[in-house]
């Protein structure tokens, strides 16, 4: 018997999901809307002869109308994202005592679709408890039933399904999609560093994602190094148009301009790397690279021995120190650069420019800064621009096909600076003494062939052509310009890298460092002198030949000064090979290797001990003298155990914001370090209505612009996450969960004791001459804060753990301790910050620190905080990428709960510091519990 009210609520549930409405329906039908309404309220059914022509606008059968089951198909489609066939006839065909069972496979329904994408196939469907969805990718079965969890319409996004390949040869990529949605990507770019592909797959891959939002299920594809991006507010995926795509702000290059860089490809990648967010100088680059110590020469004075790379490959010592494969293209045939067109597009959408010479105007390195028309048109930045740019400043169309490029590849772990140090020094050697490349000489040999060149007066006669003697003495002239800011460069890394490096290679980088700032002066003032003489200085048989000969005798006296670096490079590789031996040498020892200059010899003595510390390590303070009465502190702390030792030892190989570390003794626990306490102010005073207090709070942006420094300096370094090991607490969700209940034991002590009034009300006492009151009010809401904190990070804290700390991702080494106590800031204007105290420091979250530093310290209110707090992320977005604010800012929360019960902790230890604890309290109800309070 038919059922008027369930074929009438059929009619109108597919009548509706066609988007028709009653009148519209009506219409198609020829009938009046009243009837239409009537068979779906139930109180009459359609004629007979309306029922082919009713099932085929509502996209079903007859039967499927007559005889309606509960599991009602609403919509199928079989589809790719931008392909699809519509099979809803199909599947409720298909259905059979409520029970589909229907495999994704072409032809389906009847039909066939083509295209190389994996497809989907979605459907919309109903039962007695609601609308749902569900899917199957291609040549998997979709089974439902009436007890089937299908999928809902909801705000926002989720993706459901994530599958990379072709057709049916694809995998799930769905654990990728996890962890890339974590980061909250605006982009998803589709290539196989995000998605490795198939082995057995030589052909152009797709990522096809099956999403949910608020209008249902989708299916969209992007076709390998496509791109897809998130709309409407993060609520739908789109294809990015990557026809075009221009990288934004990339600085201009010029000779002649201010912090200039002569050196074109060192340029072009400090400008590359700067754009990327890598935190390298110009002279970094030449130090690591060792293309500081580079010369080159050929006897038919071409200025393309300028060029860094021509006669030495400076590229495999910098690309190792930054951290990255380059992937070069070398003078590629016109069948090869389609290929690479695609390569250069791929990294561009990605955000990496990439280097190439010979890009405008001459063979000089440049930047590809961006491409239109699908690669046929790159822009660029190059050293030939100045005179082309507009006001804008908006990149150029390159105008050649470059016969050299370099691609930024795959990331790989940075050596330690140490290893670089060593990878520099042996370029030096290595290009001092190799063999001529192409016709170019290099190091001692093309110093030699630059001198034989002046000395030879033919070269150099009157009677030679006029263009070939300007051009001699134009690449004389560029030489010496190239030469002298080379070495700059070598004086500016090296005496860096005394930061990290026992005392007694210290010395002899030093020597190094003047060695090259002493010749380099003498060869700079003199071509000053010929660039106001011009040619005709060099020229004639008596004058000009004595000028020639007094460049030479100043280049042989160059070279001289040069092979003796060069031998002190041997000497410094073999010291770094043995690694720190200082614990073997007396302290007297290691003080004379410290000071040692060219003159003189210092002497120390000990002038004052101090009794032990707190912590149970002993200070004693050295003076340091010199015959011209120079007087130097530094500070000496014998340490209870090996651990602190080795966190100054590391530290100081990454940054230099710490005291200067003159010698690390592990077997006798001792560190040399520089004292602070005559020319900087701890951050303690920041409290305090005196000029030391004053300087302090106007220094907040300088200490936190030094700790952004330090956490960029650390950011995702895996060598140095393997130096200091995971925390206990975070290596299984065990030993977290220990550690949350730990610090909830700690309060319920702590509550235990206020409850009972056991602990004071005020507390007034004198601390380092400075009277001090706290006073104990805490009412019980805010006691109930410490519960909600114990809730909140034991459902926030284990999923933050595992995808941040066991994947290396957005983590850093944090000082663990950074109280303004252990924050020095110096007397002089320049305000330089160093850290001390680096007991606790280990892997972390950056917001640990700050919370440590502004939330139980300088200003726990989000109203005064906040702009501490932006001002601090805005310094670390230069040095690091892909950190969202708001995970920035879900950090800061976290960090906010666990300091909480260090407070607490340490009234439970009797020292009842209750401004801290309740700053603690404060950051908690204004940052955690944000418009409640």
């Amino acid at each position: 018997m038919l059922d008027n009210y369930k074929i009438g609520n059929r009619i109108a549930l597919l009548r509706k999901e066609k988007g028709l409405s009653g009148e519209k329906f009506a219409e198609a039908l020829s009938v009046s809307p009243q009837a239409v309404s009537k068979w779906e309220n139930g109180k009459c059914l359609p004629e007979t002869a309306l029922l082919p022509t009713i099932s085929a606008l509502l996209g079903t059968s007859i039967d499927s109308i007559l005889v309606p089951q509960e599991l009602v198909i609403l919509d199928a489609r079989y589809t790719c994202g931008d392909s699809y066939i519509v099979i809803t006839d199909a599947l409720n065909h298909a259905v059979d005592r409520n029970q589909l069972k229907f495999k994704a496979a072409c032809p389906i329904g009847g039909h066939s679709v083509e295209g190389s994408a994996v497809f989907v196939l979605t459907v919309k469907y109903q039962t007695p408890d609601g609308t749902y969805y569900s899917f199957a990718p291609q040549g998997e079965t979709l089974e439902l039933d009436l007890s089937s969890e299908g999928l809902t319409a909801k705000e926002g996004i989720e993706i459901v399904g994530a599958y990379y390949g072709i057709g049916d040869k694809y995998k799930s990529v769905m654990q990728k999609m996890e962890h890339y949605e974590y980061f909250k990507w605006d982009e998803i770019h589709v290539n196989h560093e995000t998605f490795p592909s198939s082995p057995g797959v030589d052909e152009s891959e797709y990522l096809t994602l099956v999403y949910m939002n608020k209008t249902g299920i989708h299916v969209i594809s992007c076709k390998e190094n496509g791109v897809l991006r998130y709309i409407d507010n993060r609520t739908a995926l789109a294809l990015k148009d990557t026809t075009t795509c221009i990288l934004p702000d990339i600085m201009p290059l010029e000779w002649g301009a201010n912090n200039a860089m002569p050196c074109t490809w060192a340029g072009a990648l400090y400008t590359a790397l700067k754009f990327m967010g890598g935190a390298y100088t110009y002279e970094q680059i030449m130090g690591m690279s060792g293309a500081c110590y580079r010369i080159a020469f050929c006897e038919v004075w071409d200025w393309s021995a300028l060029d860094a790379l021509v006669a030495f490959s400076y590229d495999v010592p910098l690309y190792n120190a930054i951290g990255y494969e380059p992937v070069w293209a070398c003078r590629l045939d016109k069948d090869d650069r389609n290929t690479e067109r695609k390569r250069i597009v791929a990294d561009i959408l990605r955000g990496k420019p990439v280097l190439a010479i010979n890009l405008r105007v001459a063979p000089e390195w440049g930047v590809i800064t961006g491409y239109s028309d699908n690669g046929k048109t790159f822009y660029c930045r190059t050293y030939f621009d100045a005179d082309k740019l507009n006001d804008n400043k908006d990149y150029l169309e390159t105008e050649n096909w470059p016969f050299l490029i370099t691609h930024f590849g795959e990331r790989r772990e940075k050596p330690s600076c140490a290893e670089i140090l060593n990878g520099s020094l042996r370029a030096l050697t290595n290009s001092f003494e190799a063999p001529p490349r192409d016709g170019y000489f290099q190091g001692k040999q093309g110093y030699e062939k630059w001198i034989a060149g002046l000395r030879n007066d033919s070269l150099w006669s009157e009677s030679c052509p006029q263009n070939d003697l300007e051009r001699r003495f134009d690449v004389h002239l560029s030489t010496v310009y190239q030469l002298v800011d080379a070495r700059r460069c070598a004086a500016t890394y090296l005496t860096k890298c005394c930061n990290f490096v026992d005392a007694d290679i210290a010395v002899l980088l030093i020597e190094m460092c003047n060695t090259y700032r002493g010749f380099t002066e003498h060869l700079h003032t003199f071509k000053e002198e010929l660039l106001k003489s011009g040619v005709s200085c060099f020229l004639g048989s008596d004058s000009g030949k004595a000028m020639r000969e007094k460049q030479a005798i100043l280049l042989e006296s160059a070279l001289q000064e040069e092979m003796k670096n060069v031998e002190t490079a041997k000497l410094i590789m073999i010291l770094l090979k043995k690694g720190d031996d200082s614990a073997t040498k007396n302290d007297d020892t290691i003080i004379k290797a410290v000071f040692k200059d060219v003159n003189c010899i210092y002497e120390y003595t000990v002038i004052r001990s101090a009794p032990e510390k707190a912590d149970g390590n002993t200070l004693v303070h050295i003076t340091v003298t010199s015959p011209h009465e120079e007087v130097c502190l530094i500070e000496k702390t014998y340490v209870q155990n090996n651990t602190e030792l080795h966190r100054y030892d590391m530290v100081r190989s990454y940054l230099q914001s710490i005291p200067q570390i003159y010698q690390i003794n592990l077997e006798n626990k001792t560190v040399i370090k520089e004292d602070l306490s005559e020319n900087y102010i701890p951050g303690q005073h920041y409290d305090e209505d005196n000029e030391a207090g004053l300087l302090i709070r106007k220094s907040y942006q300088a200490i936190l612009h030094a700790a952004a420094e330090w956490h960029i300096a650390f950011w995702e370094r895996g060598d140095a996450f393997e130096k200091i090991g995971l925390d206990w607490r975070l290596e299984t969700k065990e030993n977290l969960m220990a550690h949350i209940s730990m610090m909830e034991k700690d309060f319920k002590k702590y509550k235990k004791k206020e409850e009972a009034g056991k602990i004071p009300k005020i507390l007034e006492g004198e601390f380092a001459g400075t009277p001090f009151r706290f006073e104990n009010y805490i009412t019980p809401e805010q006691l109930s804060y410490f519960t909600d904190a114990i809730e909140r990070m034991k459902n926030e804290y284990w999923p933050l753990v595992e995808s941040r700390f066991h994947t290396g991702k957005n983590i850093t080494v944090i000082h663990g301790d950074m109280h303004p106590g252990a924050v020095n800031v110096s007397k002089t204007s320049d305000k330089t910050i160093k850290f001390d105290g680096l007991q606790a420091v280990r892997m972390g979250l950056p917001t640990e620190d700050l919370a440590m530093l502004i939330a139980l310290h300088i200003e726990p209110d989000r109203h005064k905080a906040q702009p501490l707090l932006d001002f601090y992320y805005r310094c670390l977005c230069e040095g690091v990428k892909d950190y969202s604010y708001e995970a920035f800012m879900n950090d800061y929360k976290i960090s906010i709960m666990e300091n909480m019960f260090f407070t607490i902790r340490l009234i439970n230890r009797g020292i009842y510091d209750f401004k801290m604890r309740d700053k603690a309290i404060r950051a908690f109800e204004t940052f955690v519990l944000e418009g409640r309070i």
